[in-house]
């Protein structure tokens, strides 16, 4: 199912021109090794639509934490949408006038989940979504707070001249920043794609691992939760959640924002969800080609089983209504015999219903620690 993972070393692509977007199959991503002989490597997988905007912030002990409420954008953003193609933003229409904050919104739907965290900060920080930058004109299209996930929002391109945007498929490409920050060395990092009419995609913005010393900014991960009416060969032509079983719901866990902290390092990097009573659960197999589903959950007492963790993560079918837990297998341990041992997370309530999907994902200063943001998936 695909996905997109940048990091921020990569040179984020210009907004008028198409990006060069690799798409990483599931098992691609940064190396990390097993944690047990019953462990090969983490495979990455991808995600439901996501059609609800409503979050839930859980601590590591599994009580809410209140509702997240994200800071939408700001004062200067008009709260009508206009159609592709007309103008918005400060300046006149198309009369041929120079105005470098003028933008033109685009037809589909975004929304940002905020997981950063620089290396040595003590707490993860606001961040700002920008169309075209603080320091050469465009506009701040969001703020989002730490820990929370933004409503969806158009995103908008750069046009100073009023011209519009040529076609629905137009580049474009969101800048994240540290919130109030405006010099262009602040920028976090940059994420092209491509619009799709009615597409609907999650931005995930986290930090970089701590233990790369040559790391700055942050990462972010693009998910397709909705392809729209017309999907770009070559882009988002399937959503990321797989279809769940009758009576049952899917869940994806994922600890990006925690790999390289405490608790999430070397052979300790790896990790499996289980119910109340320890039992595992099940993660969905993907087919031969690595971008889809079998409908078949993989068996987790077998030979070989993949965890979540660093920048991998998994879609488990979980019970509705039930909570989950965190386990993290000792080296060669078993994964059914960890997923009976006291969790290193949890439990938290997922608040699944039948049939519904969500994301979850753990970010903090360590796995100790560490809270959830649970978003629902419609």
């Amino acid at each position: 199912m695909p996905f997109r993972l940048v990091s921020a070393s990569a040179q984020p692509p210009a907004p008028s021109e198409p990006s060069p977007r690799s798409r990483r199959a599931p098992g691609s991503g940064r190396p990390r090794t097993g944690v047990a002989q019953s462990v090969r490597s983490r495979r990455a997988y991808a995600l439901f639509p996501v059609l609800l905007t409503a979050t839930v912030l859980i601590t590591a002990c599994g009580g809410e934490a209140g509702t997240a409420v994200p800071v939408a954008a700001g004062s200067d953003s008009s709260s009508a949408t206009p159609e592709p193609g007309s103008a918005s933003g400060g300046g006149a229409g198309s009369d041929g006038t120079y105005d470098k904050n003028r933008t033109v919104k685009l037809g589909l739907q975004v929304r940002v989940v905020n997981t950063y965290r620089a290396p040595k900060a003590t707490d993860g920080t606001a961040i700002d979504v920008w169309a075209g930058s603080p320091a050469t004109g465009g506009r701040r299209l969001a703020t989002v707070a730490y820990g929370q996930v933004s409503p969806y929002f158009a995103p908008e391109v750069p046009d100073p001249m009023g011209q519009g945007v040529t076609g629905p498929a137009a580049p474009y490409t969101l800048s994240f920043y540290p919130a109030g920050a405006t010099a262009e060395s602040d920028e976090l990092i940059s994420q092209g794609e491509d619009a799709g009419p009615g597409q609907k995609l999650t931005f995930v913005v986290g930090p970089v691992d701590p233990t790369d010393t040559g790391a700055r900014g942050g990462s972010v991960r693009v998910l397709a939760d909705d392809i729209g009416s017309k999907p770009k060969p070559g882009g988002f032509t399937q959503v990321t959640l797989p279809k769940v079983p009758a009576g049952q719901a899917a869940l994806l866990l994922d600890a990006d924002a925690l790999q390289g902290r405490a608790g999430l390092t070397g052979n300790s990097s790896g990790l499996t969800p289980s119910t109340t009573d320890g039992q595992c659960l099940r993660y969905f197999e993907t087919d031969s080609s690595g971008m889809g589903y079998t409908g078949a959950l993989h068996d987790m007492s077998s030979s070989s089983v993949d965890l979540f963790g660093g920048t991998q993560y998994l879609i488990y079918q979980v019970a509705p209504g039930s909570s989950v837990r965190v386990n993290q297998p000792k080296e060669n341990q078993g994964i059914p015999a960890a997923c009976g041992d006291r969790p290193v997370f949890g439990p938290f309530d997922s608040h699944l219903a039948a049939g519904q999907g969500k994301y979850a994902f753990l970010y903090g200063a360590d796995l100790t620690s560490a809270r959830v943001v649970v978003v629902p998936v419609g």
